[in-house]
């Protein structure tokens, strides 16, 4: 295989092969012939091993034996199924390995939920952050109005106490001039009693 822009030879690179191993496994059990025939080469002598079930209890075939690697992983697997130990050790990383997956999901979980909870909390803390401020900005508004009131009422009343001593001034330089209360309030247009209360008469 070329380079496509060297033309160079691909040297160094892996070759991927796929196979499916079931296909593979009934068509080289057909016939013995086709058989022998298909394990001639390391691959497909993998591509058998792999798909067929290995029985711990039989030999392995002839055919498979001239493999080295296929062997390694054979006697591997005679060494582990045999010994009642090597099980016990793998049950047990089995199970050490479960435990640390559960307890890293339960971790991650409380994370979650504690990130969850913290972002409720700075929610409520910044809704309640506004309700404060909506309620501090209607006390200075209702402090503002009471304050305009407040202005207004005393200005009314300095008015009205402006005017009544305008009108008490008035009525007294009236009487200085010896006009009758009758005639001060036809000029003042003010009533006769208002006038005697004016004067406490």
């Amino acid at each position: 295989m070329l380079n496509t822009r060297s033309h160079m030879p691909l040297t160094g690179h892996w070759h991927l092969y796929y196979i499916e191993l079931q296909k593979c496994l009934k068509q080289i059990s057909s016939s013995s012939e086709k058989k022998k025939k298909f394990l001639e080469t390391p691959l497909e002598q993998w591509a058998y091993f792999l798909a067929k079930p290995q029985d711990n209890q039989k030999p392995l075939e002839p055919a498979l034996k001239e493999n080295q690697g296929i062997m390694e992983v054979y006697d591997m697997l005679q060494t582990f199924t045999k010994e009642d130990s090597l099980r016990e050790q793998y049950r047990l990383r089995e199970e050490f390995l479960r435990a640390q997956r559960t307890e890293a999901l339960e971790y991650q979980r409380m994370i979650e939920k504690y990130q969850n909870a913290l972002k409720d909390k700075k929610d409520v803390q910044k809704q309640w952050e506004a309700e404060k401020k909506e309620r501090e900005r209607e006390r200075r508004e209702k402090e503002t109005a009471f304050r305009e009131r407040e202005q207004e009422k005393k200005e009314k009343e300095a008015a009205f106490k402006q005017m009544e001593e305008f009108k008490y001034n008035s009525i007294l330089k009236l009487k200085q001039q010896e006009i009758s209360l009758e005639n001060i309030a036809e000029i003042l247009s003010i009533p006769m009693e208002e006038i005697r209360l004016l004067l406490n008469e």
